[in-house]
C-alpha cells in the first residue's frame, strides 16, 4: 500500500509539474497531451480514477486520517496541484465539471476541523472551485455552495477575532493574521467578489448580506492592521461590487454599520498604504454616495482633505514605488475614477478643488525649506518614469510575501535609498498632476485659475533642491498639459502672464549672477560661488520655455481668437520677456561653447599623455598640480598642460551642467521656432511645389518676426569681453548661426520669406557679413575656423544671393 501511494504520488506530482510548465510546449502538443491525461485518468467521469482518488483523499482529510498508512500530506499537495493546473485549461476544466467534483471540493471547504497547518488544502479547493464555476455554476448552485463559502469566511474571521482578543489582553499588538488563514480568507473574498458580479450567481448572492457576512466584513475593515492591506482591499471591493449590483440594499448595509466602518477606517484611522487600496477608493466613494444618506455621511468626514493628505505622506510614496513603472498608472487611474465620481456629484467639485489647493500649499512649503541636497544617480533620471528602490519592506510587499511566498522584484538594480527622502516630493507632484490632468473639466477651469491653484502648480515647477531631477522628470510635461488645457478653455491672458512672469524672473536672476566686466581670462560667466543657483536657474528657464512654447502652439490651430491673443501677447508685454530670454540664451550658448573647448582640451591632454609626447611650447600655467580628491585624479598624471581658466570653471565638468545647458538651449530654440511658425501664420507647406506663404501677414506677425530677428542680431554682435578668444567665440557663433538657419528655412530648406525680410530690415545681414570679414577673410588666421560655421554660413549666403 505504501509503495502504491508513493508511486501514485510521484506520478501525480510529475503530471502537475508537466501541466504547470505548459507554456514551454507548443499549443498542439499541449492539447494532445492534455487529452491523453484526461482520458488516462478518467477525468470526465464520476467513476474515473481521478474522481475516486479525490473523493478518497477528501474523506481522509475530513476524518483526520492523514499520515502513515493513509493519505499523506505530500500526496494531497500533488493531487490538489494537479486539479488546479488542469482546471486552468478549458478542456481540463470542463472535464472536472463533468466528473462532479464540485460537491467533493465543497466538502473540504465546509470541514472546520482541519488543523491550521492543513487549511492550505481548503484554499486550494476554493481556487479550483473558482475556476470551475466560471465554466459552469449549476453544480455549485445545486449544492448550495454560496452558503458554504460565506459560512467558511465567517468561521475563519471569527477564529481570527478570538486570536486577536487574546493578543490584545496584554496591550496593543502588531502581530498579523497567520499567513495560511489570511490566504484562505483572501481566496474566499475573491470568490464572493467575483460571484457578486456574475449573473449566474444573481439569486445566490442577493441575500448574502442577510447572514453574518456584514459583521465579518466589519471585523476585517475595523482591524485592517491585523488582517493586512490585501484583505482590507478585497473586503472593500466586495462591498463596492455588491452595492453596484444591488443598489436598493445600500440602506440595509448602512443600517448594519458596514459603510460607516469603511469611512471610519479611511478617514479616521491609518489607511493601509497599498496601491490597490488607494486606487480603489474613488469607486468605493461613488458606491457609498448613491443615496443622500451616504452622501451626507461621506461629506461629514471632510473627505477630500483627508484623501489629499494621503498623497503627501511618505508611506504612500513608498507603497507606490514597490514596482517599477506602476506609480503613474495608479495616478492616472485615480484621476479617471475621481473624474467619474465628480461627474456623478458635480456639487463636490469646488470642495475637491479647495482641498487640492491646500495640498499644493503643503508641497510648496516643503519645496521652500532648505533641506540637504540629495545625491542621485543619473541612470535613474533618464527615464521619465524612473523610481527609487526602497530597502524596507512596504505593506504591499509584506502582503505579497504572505500570499504568494517570496515574490521577485524588478527593482534590485536601482539606486540605494540615500536619495529616497529628498525625492519624495518629485514623485508626489507627478502623481498629483496625473490625477489632476484627468480630473479637470471645463466647468472648473475658470475657478482653477481664479483661485490661484494654477499659480501654485506652476510654482512647483521650481524646487531648488532638485532642479535637474525635476526638469528631467514627467512632472513638467504633466503641468504643461494642465496649463494648456486651462489656456485653451479660458482664453485668459492671466495664464500666459503667470508663465511669462516666472520665466522672466529666472532669466533676470541668471543674468544678475553673470558679470562680464571681470578679467577676460575667466571664460565662464557664471561665478563658482553660485554654481548651484546657476544650475537651478538654467533648469527653471528650460522648463518654463517649454511650457510657454506649448501655450503658444495653440495659435497654430484654426481658432482665430486664440491666435490673435497669442500674437498680441508677444508683441506687447511679451517683448520684454523675449529680450530677457534671448539674453539668457546667449549666456547658455556661451557656457556651452566653453564646455566644448574644455572637452577638446581634455581630449588633447589625454592624447598627449597617451602618446607620451612633450610639447615644445607649453601653455601658460603648464605645470599645474591636481589635488588628490579631484575628478579623475587617480587616472591623470599630476602635472599636465591645461589652461588655468578651464580648471576654475569646475561646474561645467559635471554631467549636471552638460545636461542642463543642452536642455535649456534646446527649449529656448524650440520656443523661438514656435514663434516663427506663429508669425508666418502656421501654414503647412505642400511637398510638391515651393510656394510662398499665402496672404499678407498681419502687423503683429511682422512685429514678432522683427523682434525675433533683432534678438539674433544682438546675439551675433555680443561678446562677453572686449578681447575674446576666437577659440571660444567661434563655437558660440556656430550655435547661433545654426539656430539662425533653422528660423530662416524649414526642414526642406525652403525659406520663410517673412523671416528673410526681417533678416534685412533689422540689419542682421550686416552683422552676418561682418562675421565673414572678421574671421574668414584671406588675411585672417584660419587656425580657429570651424567647418560647421562655414557650412551654415554658406547655406545662408546661397539663399540670400
Amino acid at each position: 500500500m505504501m509503495i502504491c501511494h508513493f508511486a501514485i504520488k510521484t506520478w501525480l506530482m510529475w503530471l502537475a509539474c508537466l501541466v504547470y510548465h505548459r507554456f514551454s510546449i507548443t499549443i498542439w502538443y499541449i492539447t494532445s497531451l492534455l487529452n491523453i491525461v484526461i482520458e488516462s485518468l478518467g477525468v470526465n467521469s464520476y467513476h474515473g480514477f481521478l474522481a475516486r482518488m479525490t473523493r478518497q483523499c477528501v474523506d481522509d482529510l475530513r476524518c483526520g486520517r492523514i499520515g502513515s498508512g493513509y493519505t499523506t500530506v505530500p500526496f494531497c499537495t500533488a493531487l490538489f496541484s494537479l486539479l488546479y493546473h488542469l482546471a486552468g485549461f478549458e478542456n481540463g476544466g470542463e472535464a472536472l465539471v463533468s466528473c462532479a467534483l464540485t460537491e467533493t471540493l465543497l466538502g473540504v471547504v465546509s470541514c472546520e476541523t482541519l488543523p491550521l497547518e492543513l487549511i492550505t488544502f481548503v484554499t486550494r479547493a476554493v481556487r479550483v472551485i473558482d475556476i470551475m464555476t466560471s465554466l459552469d455554476a449549476n453544480g455549485f448552485i445545486s449544492c448550495n455552495g454560496m452558503s458554504t463559502i460565506v459560512h467558511r469566511l465567517i468561521f475563519d474571521v471569527n477564529i481570527c477575532m478570538k486570536h486577536l482578543a487574546e493578543l490584545s489582553i496584554t496591550g496593543p499588538t502588531t502581530e498579523q493574521c497567520h499567513q495560511q488563514r489570511a490566504a484562505l480568507i483572501k481566496s474566499l473574498l475573491n470568490f464572493i467578489k467575483r460571484a457578486v458580479q456574475d449573473t449566474q450567481f444573481a439569486d445566490s448572492t442577493r441575500h448574502i448580506m442577510d447572514s453574518g457576512l456584514p459583521i465579518a466584513l466589519v471585523h476585517i475593515l475595523s482591524n485592517c492592521g491585523f488582517f493586512g492591506a490585501s484583505l482590507f482591499h478585497n473586503a472593500v471591493c466586495l462591498i463596492t461590487n455588491f452595492i453596484y449590483q444591488e443598489p436598493s440594499l445600500l440602506t440595509s448595509l448602512q443600517d448594519k454599520g458596514v459603510t460607516n466602518a469603511i469611512l471610519k477606517t479611511i478617514f479616521r484611522e491609518e489607511l493601509p498604504t497599498s496601491r490597490d487600496v488607494i486606487a480603489a477608493l474613488p469607486n468605493t466613494f461613488t458606491a457609498l454616495c448613491l443615496n443622500d444618506r451616504g452622501l451626507k455621511a461621506f461629506m461629514s468626514e471632510n473627505p477630500f482633505d483627508h484623501f489629499c493628505d494621503i498623497f503627501v505622506s511618505t508611506k504612500y510614496i513608498y507603497a507606490m514605488k514597490c514596482r517599477r513603472n506602476e506609480m503613474n498608472e495608479v495616478a492616472l487611474n485615480l484621476g479617471t475614477s475621481f473624474d467619474a465620481f465628480l461627474r456623478h456629484h458635480p456639487t463636490l467639485r469646488e470642495s475637491f478643488l479647495n482641498s487640492f489647493a491646500k495640498m499644493l500649499s503643503k508641497l510648496l512649503d516643503v519645496a521652500s525649506t532648505d533641506s540637504p541636497r540629495c545625491v542621485m544617480s543619473f541612470a535613474s533620471c533618464r527615464s521619465t518614469q524612473a523610481t527609487v528602490a526602497v530597502s524596507s519592506t512596504s505593506p504591499s510587499q509584506e502582503e505579497e510575501n504572505i500570499m504568494g511566498g517570496n515574490v521577485s522584484s524588478d527593482d534590485d538594480d536601482e539606486d540605494p535609498t540615500s536619495a529616497v527622502a529628498n525625492m519624495d516630493e518629485l514623485h508626489t507632484t507627478e502623481n498629483e498632476c496625473n490625477q489632476l490632468d484627468l480630473g479637470l473639466s471645463l466647468s472648473i477651469a475658470d475657478v482653477f485659475v481664479q483661485s490661484g491653484t494654477a499659480d501654485k502648480l506652476l510654482s512647483l515647477l521650481f524646487v531648488r533642491q532638485i532642479p535637474l531631477e525635476l526638469s528631467q522628470s514627467l512632472f513638467p510635461q504633466l503641468v504643461t498639459n494642465i496649463i494648456r488645457f486651462l489656456f485653451q478653455h479660458t482664453r485668459s491672458s492671466d495664464v500666459m502672464d503667470m508663465v511669462a512672469n516666472r520665466l522672466n524672473k529666472f532669466c533676470l536672476d541668471m543674468l544678475s549672477s553673470c558679470n562680464t566686466s571681470e578679467d577676460s581670462s575667466k571664460l565662464s560667466l557664471l561665478a563658482m560661488s553660485s554654481s548651484e543657483a546657476s544650475l537651478a536657474n538654467i533648469c527653471a528657464i528650460s522648463v518654463f520655455c517649454s511650457v510657454l512654447s506649448s501655450l503658444s502652439k495653440a495659435a497654430l490651430g484654426s481658432n482665430t481668437a486664440t491666435k490673435t491673443a497669442v500674437l498680441r501677447f508677444w508683441t506687447n508685454e511679451g517683448c520684454r520677456l523675449l529680450a530677457s530670454c534671448n539674453h539668457a540664451q546667449r549666456i547658455v550658448v556661451w557656457e556651452s561653447a566653453v564646455l566644448q573647448i574644455f572637452n577638446a582640451t581634455n581630449k588633447c591632454v589625454a592624447s598627449t599623455q597617451t602618446d607620451d609626447v612633450q610639447t615644445s611650447e607649453p601653455t601658460e600655467e603648464a605645470n599645474i598640480t591636481l589635488q588628490e580628491d579631484s575628478v579623475g585624479a587617480d587616472s591623470v598624471p599630476q602635472r599636465i598642460g591645461r589652461p588655468k581658466y578651464l580648471l576654475d570653471d569646475y561646474w561645467l565638468r559635471s554631467k549636471s551642467g552638460t545636461s542642463a545647458l543642452n536642455r535649456c538651449n534646446r527649449h529656448c530654440t524650440e520656443l523661438l521656432s514656435m514663434l516663427v511658425k506663429i508669425s508666418i501664420g502656421g501654414m503647412t507647406r505642400t511637398r510638391r511645389i515651393q510656394e510662398n506663404e499665402g496672404g499678407t501677414p498681419c502687423e503683429n506677425a511682422v512685429q514678432l518676426a522683427l523682434q525675433i530677428m533683432k534678438g539674433f542680431q544682438q546675439a551675433l554682435e555680443w561678446k562677453p569681453h572686449d578681447e575674446t578668444d576666437p577659440a571660444i567665440l567661434l563655437p558660440y557663433l556656430a550655435i547661433w548661426i545654426n539656430n539662425l538657419s533653422n528660423i530662416l528655412f524649414d526642414e526642406r530648406k525652403i525659406p520663410y520669406h517673412l523671416m528673410l525680410s526681417a533678416f534685412y530690415r533689422t540689419g542682421t545681414h550686416d552683422t552676418f557679413f561682418n562675421i565673414i570679414s572678421n574671421y574668414f577673410a584671406p588675411d585672417r588666421d584660419q587656425n580657429y575656423c570651424v567647418a560647421h560655421v562655414q557650412e551654415q554660413m554658406s547655406r545662408i549666403l546661397q539663399t540670400c544671393i
